[in-house]
């Protein structure tokens, strides 16, 4: 019973990244704001530790919220570990330079936490810089107590 605790995550990142392409269009984000309980605002917490981790290029605290199995669509269909991005921000290959949160909301189910964001980020890969708006949708899981980002997917918004 306990492996299919470990697929449930895997299986919203599939319905996720299935529907990845439609949610671009989609400016309303789903489930309750950060302040509606303690354990969202924990959520929200630890997604804006990552925000800021993100920007400074932290890799020893990206490397403690990102969990050893994640999985990372970005907005044009590339997949990345943690491995992958962790290595491509201590490279400098990858940067961010602004992380604004425009909209958020979050669903907390038992262990598993699903955050909607609408976000501006502007940030250099190697495709260079660019400013983009996106929808980003971001999975945790709670593993010893401590919330991971197992899952994220992040989809344009058209301008």
């Amino acid at each position: 019973m306990q492996s299919l605790g470990r697929l449930r995550p895997l299986a919203v990142l599939l319905l996720l990244a299935g529907t990845a392409r439609c949610t671009h269009a989609q400016l309303s984000i789903a489930g309750a704001r950060c302040d509606a309980d303690p354990v969202r605002r924990r959520v929200c917490a630890v997604d804006d530790s990552l925000g800021v981790a993100l920007m400074s290029a932290d890799t020893a605290a990206l490397a403690r919220f990102y969990a050893d199995d994640l999985l990372s669509v970005n907005y044009r269909g590339v997949r990345s570990t943690k491995a992958m991005l962790i290595n491509a921000i201590a490279a400098g290959r990858l940067r961010f330079d602004t992380l604004a949160v425009l909209q958020r909301g979050v669903d907390v189910r038992g262990d598993t936490a699903l955050v909607a964001e609408h976000m501006h980020q502007v940030a250099t890969g190697a495709e260079g810089r660019h400013p983009l708006d996106v929808n980003y949708r971001r999975t945790y899981v709670r593993r010893g107590g401590q919330w991971q980002l197992i899952a994220a997917v992040i989809a344009l918004v058209p301008p």
